[in-house]
């Protein structure tokens, strides 16, 4: 346990096949890139974009709404997607007010608004 950081996945791997990331990957899922690109850093691999993975997400959402999965079921883990990034907030709020009773437009929405936060920070 603990092994949220690339620095402790570092340490924790040495002399064994794998470790175990746990809440790490939860609370901040990108984290998992930058602990891929520390143990293996001969391959190239781009920073993955946060709008882009929930964007190829959406037809999963599409799909489960339609079998009756709960838009809030799917989304509690999504702002570890975000999590450390400027606008997180456009993104954790909507989700949080609005999953319960929306669709797939609710996470358009929040992206929208992050994409825009992004725009203005710029």
């Amino acid at each position: 346990g603990g092994i949220d950081t690339r620095a402790r996945c570092l340490e924790a791997v040495d002399g064994v096949h794998g470790v175990m990331i746990g809440r790490a990957a939860v609370n901040d899922t990108l984290v998992l890139a930058a602990m891929r690109d520390a143990l293996f850093p001969e391959t190239d691999h781009p920073v993955p974009d946060p709008v882009a993975i929930v964007r190829a997400w959406l037809p999963y959402v599409r799909a489960e709404l339609a079998a009756g999965t709960p838009l809030s079921r799917m989304t509690r883990l999504l702002s570890g997607v975000f999590h450390g990034r400027p606008g997180a907030r456009q993104v954790r709020r909507p989700l949080s007010e609005h999953a319960h009773r929306g669709g797939v437009e609710v996470i358009e929405d929040a992206l929208a608004q992050f994409e825009a936060h992004g725009r203005e920070a710029a």
